[in-house]
């Protein structure tokens, strides 16, 4: 390996087969990626009498926890639209400790799904107490019986900013007794 090559940061993945590579990235988010070959693509367009380009993709996201899936028993999570020109995505949102399977997906005249690329089952592990985001809810100032307490009693600090205690501009801060 030369010096040119040491610091060269191209990464292909391309591997000249078609697959579908599904990794956990954390208890909520899965990475996805995926290369379909040329001789596939033809396959495909000579399956639907079009050109590989016009067909519509799909990533489709299957939640197979608790079933024997046969690629169609498992509910359908989500389905996105993508383009041929991508070839990873990230999923967001999932649910922890359920058992996923990806597909590539075109549609059939009739508008069913017909898969392309299948990939193998991810698990995700389960969250931890630490790792659910809190969930924050705004309410208006009138509703909100501690904003209207007497501000003459105040410093000029505690007068400006009323919400010091519980937002510091970067944190919601909830107490004990607010949480239950």
């Amino acid at each position: 390996m030369g010096k040119d090559n040491l610091y060269d940061d191209i990464w292909t993945r391309k591997a000249g087969r078609s697959r579908m590579v599904a990794m956990v990235k954390d208890p909520f988010t899965a990475f996805v990626y995926w290369e379909v070959d040329e001789h596939v693509q033809w396959l495909f367009g000579a399956h639907f009498h079009c050109n590989w380009r016009s067909l519509p993709l799909f990533l489709c996201v299957y939640d197979v926890t608790d079933c024997w899936f046969d690629g169609y028993n498992a509910p359908l999570i989500s389905q996105h639209s993508v383009t041929h020109d991508d070839d990873n995505w990230y999923l967001h949102s999932l649910s922890p400790g359920r058992n996923y399977i990806l597909h590539l997906s075109t549609t059939t005249l009739e508008n069913r799904l017909f898969c392309i690329l299948s990939s193998a089952v991810i698990q995700l592990p389960p969250a931890k107490a630490g790792d659910v985001l809190p969930s924050v809810q705004f309410s208006s100032v009138a509703a909100n019986p501690s904003f209207h307490r007497d501000r003459r009693s105040q410093s000029p600090a505690e007068a400006l900013y009323p919400y010091e205690a519980t937002f510091d501009g970067y944190h919601v801060h909830v107490s004990e007794e607010r949480s239950e």
